[in-house]
């Protein structure tokens, strides 16, 4: 159903002529069945017509997946991102997921966060709380660093690729910084998300946002949900602009 009601409104978007669809997020997450079927028709919409997630003040667990199925992800400054992991409920309460359902999310998050130019490593990390990420800056040009540096971000623990000495040496990496520590999720503040590469900028309301993307001319357009909608949705408070 959650499914449904988002493809409607996409493609009511898409009959309009919209050039950008805004999400406004606000949520704790949902089902990660949900989350999965809806990731992917937001993801594929989001290579024909501009999408940007608006985050006011939490994109966690499912909802930080649809935050990285946009190719935008704009953040007030009190925002959180992240915190991911995949959790069952049982009569003994909350339970870590098994390793199955950690690695089809994982994936998920992976290929988004590929797709829209966030660092991979940093958007499953999220998930994975085993991971250890690190970021390096690394020179365009190794034999003239006046050409200016990239960031680079390396899985460090022992399931990743950690770069040798060597290499380090070798292609001049430095700077090294923790960007997530093992033992913990992904869960990062607007400053630190825009610093990781995740958030594109720092926007105080989505009021803020609209008026940065529109002008005189353009027309803005709210796809709340219907009533039956609002009965059974999972992901409280996404709605369309």
């Amino acid at each position: 159903a959650v499914k449904d009601s988002i493809v409607r409104r996409l493609e009511q978007a898409k009959q309009w002529g919209a050039d950008c669809v805004i999400l406004d997020i606000e949520s704790y997450g949902g089902y990660v069945h949900s989350s999965l079927e809806t990731g992917d028709e937001l993801y594929d919409f989001g290579r024909t017509i501009h999408t940007i997630a608006y985050v006011e003040r939490k994109a966690i667990s499912g909802a930080a997946m649809m935050a990285l199925t946009c190719r935008e992800i704009v953040m007030n400054e009190v925002a959180l991102l992240g915190d991911s992991q995949v959790i069952f409920q049982t009569a003994e309460g909350p339970q870590i997921a098994p390793e199955k359902f950690q690695t089809t999310v994982a994936a998920k998050f992976r290929s988004y966060a590929k797709g829209n130019g966030y660092p991979p490593e940093v958007a499953e990390a999220m998930v994975r709380a085993e991971m250890e990420v690190v970021r390096y800056r690394r020179p365009l040009d190794r034999d003239d660093p006046s050409q200016g540096y990239e960031w680079v971000y390396v899985r460090a623990d022992e399931g990743g690729s950690p770069p040798t000495e060597w290499d380090i040496q070798e292609w001049g990496w430095i700077d090294k910084t923790l960007v997530v520590p093992k033992g913990q999720l992904g869960t990062f503040t607007a400053e630190e998300a825009q610093d990781f590469g995740l958030c594109s900028r720092v926007q105080p309301s989505l009021d803020a946002l609209i008026s940065t993307l529109s002008d005189a001319d353009t027309e803005v357009v709210n796809l709340d949900w219907t009533w039956s909608e609002k009965t059974s949705r999972w992901l409280i408070g996404i709605r369309f602009l």
